[in-house]
């Protein structure tokens, strides 16, 4: 999702801090991380099943590097409670590459950059898990060479994204509690679902500008008004994160998003990323304004194959219409097909007032306060569908 750039099993509180039975630090040393991939599932250390239903905690990918902090509201304990009132069990985080490396930062508050943009970070991972929550640490917006992370690009670069995932795999590689979401929707070759699109993303390379029939066309820098600058510089493919995080020693789950702004995933068996623990899975984002919008035989035909092979993490779904019909019906869709999903977002940006069809960075939230108030439409069906799972009743 595009962010805000202008700017589960009936758990009471006591519950959900005692979800994980040893604390985070007590654990750290263990291993192998809580979850692994076993087929297409997500299996915890006894094996069994594992299904993450969470939401997206927007903020630490922008508010850094526009200077107004780290997060965009509180990351306090009062707040993580709400998330577990809602019987979450996951969050996705979505981070800035400039401010965990402290690269391009010049003119940015020394507060919300490097090692204390990186230790914020890590605390607020830490107390997640205290609430028995698993956390998607996310990369969602990079900048290439000395062009600032301002907003998501089409693919990772080349110049910083690599120790990014090294940096932040040494860092969590201790943590059972942690997965890693290594690009967030890429969008290369103009938005579109290509053959071209798809050897960029599994391979990376120099980028172009849109319509060329060169390796990665369309991969060029995106200011922070979203406009294309024609700037072009060097993508690094999935393949390639992959390696820097497991050359780092991490163990964890990975989770690799597909094309058209993780919209599509008609390339993802066909471009087969290796992992050597074979600990990877694969990331769908569906709105009901893309491209499948809510067409069961669209899921059918290009998402179902890859939930019979991998396991499917939802990372983001939402939709702009202010009602929840949307989302009730893909995660119905999702629930059959034992795939995990996370709603955009925990964020309170527009309050109580709903305006429908927007489109992207239209009125997309589950809350409208951060004491867990729902957000009208959206944010009540979603709480009502999670309450529902924590009964744990035959269909929801």
């Amino acid at each position: 999702m595009t962010t805000y750039a202008g700017a589960l099993v009936g758990l009471s509180l006591g519950a959900a801090l005692t979800a994980h039975a040893l604390s985070w630090k007590a654990r750290t040393h263990l291993s192998p991380p809580r979850l692994h991939v076993q087929g297409h599932l997500l299996v915890n250390r006894a094996g069994r099943p594992v299904l993450l239903h969470g939401v997206n905690r927007s903020g630490t990918e922008y508010a850094c590097i526009q200077n107004t902090g780290i997060f965009d509201g509180p990351s306090n304990a009062a707040s993580v409670g709400a998330m577990a009132a809602w019987h979450v069990n996951a969050v996705r985080l979505p981070l800035n590459e400039d401010c965990w490396l402290n690269v391009n930062t010049r003119g940015i508050d020394r507060r919300y950059v490097g090692a204390r943009y990186r230790r914020a970070i890590v605390r607020y991972v830490r107390l997640l898990n205290r609430y028995g929550m698993d956390v998607l640490v996310n990369l969602h917006w990079s900048g290439p060479g000395k062009l600032r992370a301002l907003g998501q690009q089409p693919m990772a670069d080349a110049d910083h994204t690599p120790a990014f995932w090294r940096s932040v795999a040494a860092t969590f590689r201790k943590n059972p509690f942690v997965l890693f979401d290594l690009y967030n929707e890429p969008y290369p070759d103009a938005d579109r679902d290509t053959a071209r699109a798809w050897y960029c993303w599994l391979h990376g390379g120099q980028g172009h500008e849109a319509g060329s029939k060169r390796v990665c066309p369309g991969v060029t820098y995106y200011n922070a008004a979203g406009r294309d600058t024609r700037r072009t510089y060097r993508a690094v493919g999935m393949q390639s994160l992959i390696n820097v995080v497991r050359r780092a020693g991490a163990r964890q789950v990975l989770v690799a998003d597909g094309v058209s702004y993780a919209d599509s995933l008609s390339g993802w068996l066909t471009h087969r990323l290796h992992d050597p623990l074979h600990n990877l899975a694969a990331g769908w984002h569906p709105y009901n304004f893309n491209i499948c919008g809510d067409s069961v035989h669209c899921w059918k035909r290009h998402v179902a194959p890859v939930t019979h092979r991998v396991p499917l993490i939802a990372g983001e779904l939402g939709e702009d219409d202010c009602s929840g019909r949307y989302i009730n019906r893909v995660m119905s869709w999702l629930d059959r097909h034992q795939a995990s999903y996370l709603a955009w977002t925990w964020d309170t940006w527009y309050g109580d007032r709903c305006r429908p069809n927007l489109g992207p960075d239209g009125d997309i939230s589950v809350i409208s306060s951060y004491s867990g108030k729902p957000y009208p439409g959206m944010g009540v069906a979603y709480k009502r569908h999670l309450a529902c799972l924590a009964r744990r009743t035959a269909t929801c």
